[in-house]
This record gives C-alpha cells, structure tokens and sequence, in this order.
C-alpha cells in the first residue's frame, strides 16, 4: 500500500535510513478528564508549522553524548 496518492508520480527516490528520535506523551487527570501535553510548532518551521504535536524529535550530538556517557556507569 502506498501514501502517494493514485495518479501522482514522485519519480525515483532513494531511501536513507532512519535517524533517532524520540516523542514523548505526557498525560494527566485534569479536572474535566484527562489532560494530554501538546506543544505547538513555530510557524518557521520546514515541516508542519503551527501544527500541535507530542513534544519530541531527533536526537542531538548532546544527547547521543548522554547516551555514551550512561553507558560508561
């Protein structure tokens, strides 16, 4: 199955392989029900500005350093 719709051609592409990332769902009993953190996009963002998402993305060289720096414990 594919996400490209029928009739749209995006020519030949080549695959990379995927980069770390980390999302992060946070959710609380509120008041009215349950709560669910949310943050909302800079609208100078290349992909999906002034979007809500769960917060989170692609992991930096700070935390790949962290990830290195527990394995060493």
């Amino acid at each position: 199955m594919s996400e490209v719709p029928e009739g749209m051609s995006l020519g030949p592409q080549q695959r990379r392989p995927p980069r770390p990332t980390a999302t992060m769902t946070m959710t609380r009993d509120g008041e009215g029900g349950i709560e669910v953190l949310l943050g909302l996009r800079s609208e100078t963002m290349v992909a999906f500005p002034g979007y809500w998402a769960f917060p989170g993305g692609g992991l930096s060289r700070v935390d790949a350093a962290a990830v290195e720096d527990i394995g060493r414990f």
